[in-house]
Parts: C-alpha cells; structure tokens; sequence
C-alpha cells in the first residue's frame, strides 16, 4: 500500500490558526496606529483654532491686559479682555447681535461676533471627532476641561479651552490615554 504525501486536515487547522491569530494582532496594531493618526490631526487641527482665536483677538486693540502695568500702548480699552470671558461653553454659540463685518462694533459686539464665528467653525472642521466644545475665560488653575464642564477658575489671565469627544474613544484611551483637550493662554497686550 502507497502512502499518499501531503497535510493532514490537523496540519490545516493548525496553520490556518496561526494566521488567523497574526492576522489579528496586525488589525489590533492597524487600528491603534490609525486611532493615533486621528488623534494627532484633530488635536492639530483644534490647536490651529485655538491660535486663530487668540491672533483674532489680540490684534483687536478692544483686548487689553487687564493689568495697567502689562498693557502696551495702543490698546483703546480699560479692561476690553472682560468682552471676551465666557463662564459656559454656550455662550456666544447661537447668535451675535451685530455682523462686524458688514457694521461698525463696539468692543462687546465684535468679542460676541469673533467667539460665535470661532464656534461655528468646529461644524465644518470634518473631523473624526464630535461633541466639540470651546471656551475662553479666565484661568488660573489650568485645569483640564471635560465635554461636560469647562473646568475654569474665574480668575487669572484668558486661556482658550477646546475639548471633544473621539469617535473611537475607546481605542484611543488605550492606546494613548485620554487627552482630548488643548488649553492655550491667549497673550496679553
């Protein structure tokens, strides 16, 4: 009788687990990599925003330091950072009493009408996040903030907070802990 050369149906399944088992790890590996990559753009992206603000304010002289020994010459305001504080991250998120750029301001209107446009803008940003929030106000304590609470002391200098909320949130906090958020400090003039 003549054995016949070849795999055994064990031989199979042994190596088709095998290659299913590796085949598992580099999908586990791809999807942390790709987690990573979104993470890195959206907080790129939302830092990109955050200094868009704070250039849009501070080259408005309605934004002064509100400390008399900090502010440069120039700044047309006592105190014009006070149109820019906000304590929730709804305000100025609706409306905006004046279209700034169509009519003349004053230092309250265009403050409400840069934060509402800055607020609008985190809709067309296609990002692969949601639940976007931001706020400026001020801070001393520089605490995290969370898509429920904007963690703002009240006092202190102007900070810029922005968090959001992944898509895939759980692959991200896995791979690369829970940070989405960005605090910036908004310079004074």
């Amino acid at each position: 009788m003549q054995r016949i050369k070849g795999f055994s149906i064990l031989e199979v399944m042994i190596a088709v687990t095998i290659f299913s088992a590796v085949g598992a790890g580099i999908y586990k590996l791809q999807l942390a990599n790709l987690s990573t990559t979104q993470q890195i753009t959206t907080k790129q992206l939302m830092m990109q925003s955050a200094i868009s603000l704070s250039n849009q304010i501070y080259i408005n002289l309605n934004y002064c330091a509100n400390n008399v020994n900090n502010r440069v010459a120039g700044c047309s305001a006592a105190d014009g950072s006070s149109a820019y504080t906000e304590t929730t991250y709804t305000e100025h998120a609706s409306n905006y009493t004046t279209n700034c750029a169509t009519t003349a301001c004053n230092d309250a209107n265009l403050a409400s009408y840069i934060l509402y446009n800055w607020k609008q803008s985190f809709e067309s940003m296609n990002l692969p996040s949601g639940n976007i929030k931001g706020i400026l106000c001020r801070d001393n304590s520089l605490a995290a903030p969370t898509t429920s609470s904007p963690n703002c002391s009240g006092s202190g200098g102007l900070v810029i907070k922005m968090v959001w909320q992944s898509h895939i949130e759980n692959a991200e906090s896995t791979s690369i802990g829970q940070n989405n958020f960005i605090i910036l400090a908004v310079p004074a003039r």
